[in-house]
């Protein structure tokens, strides 16, 4: 289990190749979500979509407009929280093992 803190909770899979152009450290990276896609996914529509579709007060496509914003919010902003989160992560990380040479 890895605690809502870590850095890594949203990303399920990645890759990071470190190189060398013109002089400077270059960090690629590619990073995956399938995993918390699914089970946002999964969970929006198994839990609260009974709720949200039963309710007698909205037309059909309220209901759908509910449930994306709440795929959007709990999907979205962990996403946009890791995407900003993580290339900081690694520059510091970076940073560390070299001293404080390598990357600004």
């Amino acid at each position: 289990m890895v605690s809502g803190h870590n850095q890594l909770v949203s990303i399920n899979k990645g890759e990071i190749e470190v190189g060398q152009k013109s002089g400077r450290i270059i960090i690629y990276y590619k990073i995956y979500f399938t995993e918390m896609l699914l089970v946002i996914t999964i969970g929006v529509i198994g839990f609260l979509g009974p709720f949200v579709w039963f309710a007698p007060n909205l037309a059909d496509s309220g209901k759908l407009l509910v449930l994306f914003l709440a795929w959007a919010w709990l999907f979205g902003v962990n996403y946009l929280i890791t995407a900003f989160r993580f290339p900081r992560f690694l520059k510091r990380a970076a940073n560390k093992v070299l001293g404080g040479k390598g990357i600004n």
